[in-house]
């Protein structure tokens, strides 16, 4: 940190930034703060964009903690923000913090997804928003929407680690869905449509004998 601290601001900016997003994915929350502390102190002298990575970063410290009602406060100046990234990062993460408080029904988490959709592209944040939006609606058993939008999630960011892990969640979810009792709630036209349209996802070994 003292080394940081010895840089031009304008560098310090966006290495405190980047070093408590980091911090924040291993959680590791105090580090986190203490680096977001530093840069409230000038915070009179930041970028716009960086007041909002700040507050988006504050949020998630808080969701953390399990201080919901303060990550909301933190998350929901954002939707009508400046800054589209934050804008649509902030609009992700309210959605599901408050689909998971039971605060909102399911159905309006999707339209809000939807709409987030066409607010961001280009990298892993769609990638993101797209798996989410897929998961959702696999629950609500919209199975042809949900893998399709899964799919293309994987297609956004090839190669990635994001990509992976839906395309593991993709092939999970398939055979979860022609191995349980949730096949049972399906008409066999609709089952065998959403078979033939996603056999890739087919697992190897017993469990795909089975399926099939």
């Amino acid at each position: 940190m003292t080394i940081v601290s010895e840089y031009p601001r304008r560098l310090q900016e966006r290495m405190l930034l980047r070093l408590a997003e980091i911090a924040l994915r291993s959680g590791e929350v105090k580090a986190a703060e203490s680096m977001l502390g530093m840069l409230q102190k000038e915070q009179q002298h930041l970028q716009p964009w960086t007041v909002a990575t700040m507050d988006y970063l504050r949020g998630e410290a808080h969701r953390q903690n399990k201080e919901y009602t303060k990550a909301e406060e933190y998350w929901k100046p954002l939707l009508t923000g400046k800054d589209d990234l934050y804008r649509a990062k902030a609009g992700l993460a309210l959605t599901m913090l408050q689909l998971d408080q039971g605060t909102i029904k399911l159905e309006e988490a999707v339209d809000r997804l939807e709409g987030l959709r066409y607010m961001w592209r280009g990298d892993e944040l769609e990638a993101q928003i797209n798996s989410r939006l897929g998961k959702l609606y696999l629950d609500q058993a919209r199975y042809m929407k949900g893998f399709s939008i899964l799919r293309d999630a994987v297609a956004m960011s090839p190669g990635t680690d994001i990509s992976n892990d839906i395309a593991y969640m993709m092939t999970d979810s398939f055979k979860n869905l022609f191995l349980s009792d949730a096949l049972e709630k399906m008409s066999p036209v609709d089952a065998i449509t959403v078979y033939e349209e996603f056999r890739e996802l087919t697992p190897d070994g017993d469990d795909g004998n089975r399926l099939i």
